[in-house]
């Protein structure tokens, strides 16, 4: 155990749950996470390798899947349209 004013800091497995603060830069695979409050990602983001993808440069949104929305939508250019399409 590492300690600091008797608090365990480090210990073989684990970051002691003190420590708020940190410079890690890689921790692995996570098995779950919970974020509060805002998050900034820098690199895009990828759900599943591309189920849900936001490029990082562009901003550009795809999904694999169905986008389902409910109240009002708004679309501010053109919208290009492949296949039905139900009003």
């Amino acid at each position: 155990d590492y300690k600091i004013a008797n608090v365990s800091v480090l210990n073989a497995t684990t970051l002691g749950g003190a420590v708020v603060n940190s410079s890690l830069t890689n921790v692995g695979t996570l098995t779950a996470l919970t974020v509060s409050g805002a998050t900034n990602l820098n690199g895009g983001l990828a759900m599943d390798t591309n189920k849900f993808t936001v490029a990082d440069a562009t901003g550009n949104v795809a999904t694999a899947g169905t986008l389902n929305v409910t109240g009002l939508t708004t679309l501010s250019a053109s919208a290009n349209i492949v296949g039905d399409v139900t009003i």
